[in-house]
């Protein structure tokens, strides 16, 4: 959540977050998460966030969260694969 709430606060401008993101994706690698975990991850997230605001949780903001989500999935992902790869 903690990264979550840095990237939201850097939307403008992700770059500096990108080695971090990649260092985590690494590190969940040696903790056993998979590629499909991210999956469950991303629903959990707005699952939670759907719940936790209520009718606040428009169509717009669970597509703006998704995104959001989806970009640093992804960036870890890429480090996660980076990792296995050097492994």
């Amino acid at each position: 959540m903690k990264t979550i709430n840095i990237a939201v606060e850097a939307l403008d401008n992700l770059e500096p977050l990108i080695p971090t993101l990649k260092q985590m994706g690494a590190d969940h690698v040696g903790y056993g998460v998979k590629e499909r975990d991210s999956n469950v991850g991303g629903a959990s997230l707005l699952w939670t966030l759907e719940k936790g605001l209520g009718d606040v949780f428009t169509d717009e903001v669970k597509n703006a969260w998704g995104s959001v989500y989806e970009v640093l999935a992804t960036v870890m992902k890429d480090g996660a694969a980076e990792a296995e790869k050097a492994a």
